[in-house]
């Protein structure tokens, strides 16, 4: 929650798309099965499965961004937060890999000068204006 004097910018979950690790072995499951019927009544529950893991885990991770801090937070069992002050930042980037580039999705990656400082929030639809947000640009 934004403490007194904080506006929030901008506030966002993964993209269900960055979760194409988990649909793509839902996939190969399901293509490799195909020959036998029986193989094929299992991959369809894993499949089924995958997705709600996919949409679980996409539910628990929050990203906020504040005219002060940028923050991801994971709520599952447990909640595990980080954060990073925006006046303490060296460093802002955008990367994406090749099939996030096909799937339109990237990860933003704010650094600090501390040895395990730094927030990365990955699988985002709008990482171009959330860069913008965090850069001040």
């Amino acid at each position: 929650m934004p403490g007194s004097g904080e506006r929030v910018l901008w506030r966002g979950k993964p993209a269900l798309r960055a979760f194409w690790p988990l649909y793509f072995c839902a996939f190969l499951a399901l293509l490799c099965s195909i020959p036998w019927p029986v193989l094929f009544l299992v991959s369809v529950p894993f499949a089924l499965l995958a997705h709600s893991l996919a949409v679980l885990l996409r539910r628990a991770t929050d990203y906020l961004v504040t005219n002060r801090r940028v923050r991801r937070e994971f709520r599952f069992w447990i909640t595990r937060a980080k954060e990073v002050w925006l006046d303490k930042r060296t460093d802002v980037l955008v990367r994406q890999d090749a099939v996030q580039r096909a799937l339109g999705i990237g990860d933003v990656w704010v650094f600090t000068p501390f040895a395990f400082g730094g927030v990365r929030l990955w699988g985002l639809e709008e990482f171009d204006r959330v860069h913008r947000l965090i850069s001040g640009r």
